[in-house]
This record gives structure tokens, sequence and C-alpha cells, in this order.
């Protein structure tokens, strides 16, 4: 699972993994600057949860999904949030949101898709 690198953006500082099919945390993995690498033990069924916390330096944010492509399979659910200070003006999207909710000094983009085969990569533009 591949992490945005490079001078536009800290490493990241917090991550949790949790595998919803079965309930339970997974602490067994391998991370470094670039990603975080799942152990073997997974199907094609199981349903896991990555969320991850990065601070970027630039008005261009990436999220990175065309890696799916290596796997010529399209992801059969897919929930992605982008949580940002309210302060923050995002320009436009690659792929627009599908709602956003305000909680407090937060807002919370949305996106859901199904058999989704990423053809680019996340990217928001900020003002």
């Amino acid at each position: 699972y591949p992490f945005p690198t490079g001078t536009a953006y800290a490493p990241v500082d917090s991550l949790f993994i949790f595998n919803i099919t079965r309930s339970e945390e997974i602490t067994d993995y391998a991370q470094n600057e670039g990603g975080v690498l799942l152990y073997p033990g997974f199907d094609s069924m199981t349903t896991v949860l990555i969320a991850y916390r990065q601070k970027f330096f630039s008005k261009t944010v990436k999220y990175i999904l065309t890696s799916t492509q290596f796997w010529d399979k399209p992801l059969e659910q897919v929930n992605y949030q982008l949580i940002v200070d309210c302060e923050s003006r995002i320009k436009s999207f690659s792929y627009q949101p599908d709602r956003a909710e305000n909680f407090g000094n937060k807002t919370v983009y949305y996106w859901e898709r199904q058999n989704f085969m990423p053809k680019e990569d996340m990217v928001f533009y900020l003002e």
C-alpha cells in the first residue's frame, strides 16, 4: 500500500490497519517511508481498513490509486475519506467527492465506489 513521498510530503505520522472481516487490528506488517506491506493471509473477500495521517507542503496533494492496476482486478468496494481543516480551500478534485460534511473545525469529504479500477491517482488542488 503506497504512500506519497518526496519534498511535498512529510512522513506518515500515524497508521491504523484493521481487518474488518475478522474484526481485529492488524499489527503484523512492514512499513517504510514509501508505504506499508501487508503480509499474506488475505483472500479476495477480506475487507481491510487502512487509515493514515500525513502532512503535506504543497498546493497539489496526491493519493496513489493507480497501483491497483498491477493487480489486474478492480476493487470490489472502496470508501475514501479526506479530512481537512475547515480553513483549507480545495480548488478542485481529480475525482469529485460524493458528499462533504462539516464536523466542528473539520470538513470530511467522502468517495464511495464499486468495481473501481482507477485510471488516475486522486489529486486535490488547494488554493
